[in-house]
């Protein structure tokens, strides 16, 4: 069973690296890292991903678009959460920068074998710029994405593609935190094409799915009575995986289990009122 001295060995080895290259590695790296703090308050989790910000910062604003694509758009998620703690002109002008470069692509793009990926990276990105600086300026648009989406997880569901539909379920749980509650008819198709597409990959049980499960939970998308117990145990079940799992898994992980740890917390909060 996963301990929290696990995680935060884990999370020392991940974080190791001086110099972060933008992939969907790191992506998934910096978000359970970030996830976790959320979770705890542990300020070095919180360090560690803005030093990772600070460097792609200064990557973007000196480089432009050369070497911009979808993995850097997800590794900078985390622009969006520091630029409300402080404004620094430097995360604008580089969140500016990657979503300037996101108008000139489509996604998801069915004809691509890894729609599902991209879609995680650059969807929760361009939601999080359209929320802080564009006053949901582009929210009918983000519905559309995320109907398309929605169509082609279906048939990827059907063709038995686990990797696939665990992306779009990651992506879209994320979405559905994000689209804002008082835009009822936007939170609630997000909300909806989450459920439909967990009610379709029933029986797949990877780490982005068990993932999109907890935070359905956490943020009452989905009934907790429902679907939290399975989640639970399976993630409790995945120490093997801090300990030979690709980065990507581990990242999954630690979103996972930050996921957990803010349910329960909500939960025992709602217990004392």
């Amino acid at each position: 069973m996963i301990s929290e001295k696990d995680i935060k060995a884990c999370v020392d080895m991940m974080a190791q690296t001086k110099v972060w290259e933008w992939n969907t590695e790191t992506a998934c790296t910096l978000a359970g890292i970030w996830n976790l703090y959320e979770a705890a308050g542990d300020t070095a989790y919180r360090d560690i991903v803005k030093a990772a910000m600070d460097q792609l910062t200064e990557a973007v604003n000196k480089n432009g678009a050369d070497g911009v694509n979808f993995a850097m758009a997800g590794c900078a998620r985390f622009l969006f959460p520091l630029y409300r703690e402080q404004a620094e002109n430097s995360y604008q002008e580089a969140a500016e920068l990657l979503w300037n470069w996101l108008q000139e692509q489509s996604w998801p793009d069915e004809a691509a074998a890894d729609w599902a990926e991209s879609f995680y990276l650059a969807e929760p990105f361009y939601l999080e710029y359209e929320n802080l600086f564009h006053a949901k300026e582009r929210y009918n648009h983000i519905q559309q994405q995320l109907k398309a989406a929605s169509l082609l997880a279906a048939k990827s569901i059907e063709d038995q593609d686990e990797a696939a539909a665990g992306w779009y379920l990651a992506a879209m749980a994320d979405c559905s935190s994000l689209i804002s509650e008082e835009v009822f008819d936007h939170y609630k198709n997000a909300e909806g094409h989450l459920k439909t597409g967990l009610k379709q990959a029933a029986g797949m049980s990877s780490l982005p799915v068990v993932y999109a499960v907890l935070k359905g939970c956490r943020i009452r998308a989905l009934l907790s009575e429902k679907y939290l117990d399975r989640a639970a145990v399976k993630l409790l079940e995945s120490k093997h995986v801090l300990e030979d799992g690709t980065l990507t898994q581990k990242g999954f992980l630690l979103m996972a289990y930050g996921e957990y740890k803010k349910f329960a917390r909500k939960e025992k909060n709602n217990d004392r009122i």
